[in-house]
């Protein structure tokens, strides 16, 4: 049974179920994204979730799950699939949209009983990136039984943007955003980050 399958791993973890039912959800969003081979083209994994789920393998839940979309041509079939296997997956899915990003909001009810969301941003971005996406393999240490590639935004870009934002929103999870993804050996090409920085689009 899948709140027992869920509390189990809460206590183990000594966290809270409703936090490790969110990790799982999300992994499982990632998942099935990997699976399809339009999301997965076209949906790169960005900002918090791509540090702390793929780079850093889930030391904190993310508060918002980020996308880029980087193709305008399939636009609409990404988004229309998308939306179809988010409410395949039993989610209530409420979307608020503009002309360069949509804000997706799932909710379901936890293992508690209790009503819970996770937001979802879709960037529809005008122009390709100035770095190549990235695949990464997931291997959870905590539901060992995920185990998929995830298209993520080039991680000096991640860093880049993390860095920036907390120039315009300084709040202590975008420090230890920062701090934890510093630690990592996949910064060797500084002048490309310094580049990234000074030459952002981030506003």
């Amino acid at each position: 049974m899948y709140s027992h399958y869920i509390k189990c791993i809460a206590n183990d973890l000594k966290f809270s179920s409703c936090e490790v039912e969110k990790a799982d959800r999300i992994t499982n969003l990632l998942r099935s994204i990997s699976y399809n081979e339009l999301l997965h083209k076209n949906l790169a994994l960005k900002g918090t979730a791509a540090i702390n789920v793929v780079f850093l393998n889930l030391p904190k839940v993310p508060n918002v799950v980020e996308f880029n979309l980087d193709t305008i041509e399939n636009k609409e079939d990404t988004l229309k699939i998308l939306l179809e296997l988010l409410k395949s997956n039993g989610y209530k899915v409420n979307v608020i949209k503009n002309k360069s990003m949509y804000e997706i909001n799932i909710g379901y009810k936890n293992v508690q009983n209790h009503k819970d969301s996770i937001k979802i941003i879709v960037e529809i971005k005008s122009k390709k990136s100035r770095m190549k996406n990235i695949e990464i393999e997931f291997t959870s240490n905590i539901f060992n039984h995920k185990r998929f590639s995830v298209n993520c935004v080039n991680p000096i870009e991640v860093y880049a943007e993390t860095i920036f934002s907390l120039l315009t929103n300084f709040k202590s999870e975008i420090i230890e955003d920062i701090y934890h993804i510093s630690e990592l050996n996949i910064f060797d090409d500084h002048e490309h980050l310094v580049k990234e920085i000074l030459t952002n689009d981030y506003l």
